[in-house]
């Protein structure tokens, strides 16, 4: 069954950021939502910077439900860009991607714990229609998928996104992840 995640009340209230409200929410299935990716390997394909988090706001012309998280360039003339980690490694991502005034092609890129890109996908939306449905699905015999980035194209289009769908974690995960820690062990004695 997969977990779904609306942006609708009661969760996120409207003209709210949207950071770590569905981590606790879900537990090992939870998102998090940053604009800062957490330290990572310097071979790390995940975008450094012009990254923001959702906001929510009602839905526009063309967007299903009562509102949507919506996502705005870190300047006026930037892309539009919002970074997500989960708690725990998927297989697969989906959302639903519109544009709010420009129309744009939204991707959705997937990557593994170290910033690898592990699916992507991409489509075309237009400015006050149903929006696209993006879905990233890895090839992995394993679930790999640790961070996803939604990003627009066109500078200073604006997005909104819905229904950010993704694979449930059904066993147990490790209480804590390490990335790319140096770890030196020493001789023991018995």
């Amino acid at each position: 069954m997969p977990v779904i995640i609306t942006f609708e009340p009661p969760t996120v209230g409207q003209g709210v950021e949207v950071t770590n409200q569905y981590d606790s929410a879900l537990g090992i299935n939870g998102v998090e939502f940053l604009d800062t990716p957490p330290s990572l390997s310097a071979n790390s394909a995940i975008p450094t910077n012009g990254l923001t988090v959702p906001f929510t706001r009602p839905s526009p012309p063309g967007a299903p439900g009562t509102q949507v998280g919506v996502l705005a360039g870190a300047g006026e003339f930037s892309l539009a860009a919002t970074l997500g980690k989960f708690n725990s490694p998927h297989q697969q991502v989906g959302v639903l991607v519109g544009a709010t005034y420009q129309s744009t092609t939204p991707t959705l890129t997937a990557y593994d714990i170290n910033g690898k890109v592990v699916a992507t996908a991409s489509g075309s939306a237009v400015a006050g229609q149903a929006g696209v449905q993006l879905n990233a699905v890895s090839t992995s015999a394993v679930p790999n998928i640790f961070f996803f980035v939604i990003q627009g194209t066109e500078n200073g289009a604006m997005l909104w996104i819905k229904n950010l769908t993704f694979d449930s974690v059904v066993s147990a995960t490790p209480d804590f992840l390490l990335y790319n820690v140096a770890v030196t062990v020493g001789k023991g004695y018995s």
